[in-house]
């Protein structure tokens, strides 16, 4: 059960956020959302899914990232209270989630961690490009 909600997160949605400010963090939020096995949000182009667990740390740090006002001064509880009440399934999160597969390309393949084929990914390859 969340908490009381911080009054400067009070009318703060996921989609005023640009999430993909930093890519590098977003994909590690992005991704478990992206490959959970239980389908509960659904968007435009599929399903979101809730991981178990739910990566808070990461959002957390992506979070404070892009807007350090006002996710910085705030405690991790303060801040998942927030998560918590955040709908996933809103045309503004939905939207603010795809900016990072969209946006963050390069990053979300470096961090698939799939060492791939060595015809197709190695150092031949890359060199190649």
């Amino acid at each position: 059960m969340a908490g009381h909600i911080s009054p400067s997160l009070a009318n703060l949605t996921l989609g005023h956020l640009d999430l993909a400010q930093d890519c590098d963090k977003a994909v590690r939020f992005y991704i478990p959302i992206e490959t959970a096995s239980t389908a509960v949000y659904v968007h435009l182009g599929g399903s979101y899914v809730t991981p178990d667990p739910f990566p808070y740390g990461e959002l957390i740090g992506v979070l404070r990232f892009v807007a350090p006002d006002p996710f910085l001064n705030l405690s991790r509880g303060a801040i998942v209270d927030w998560i918590d009440t955040v709908d996933f399934t809103s045309t503004d999160s939905v939207d603010a989630i795809n900016r990072i597969r969209t946006t963050c390309n390069l990053e979300l393949c470096w961090s698939l961690e799939w060492e791939g084929n060595p015809d197709l990914a190695g150092i031949g390859v890359s060199s190649s490009g």
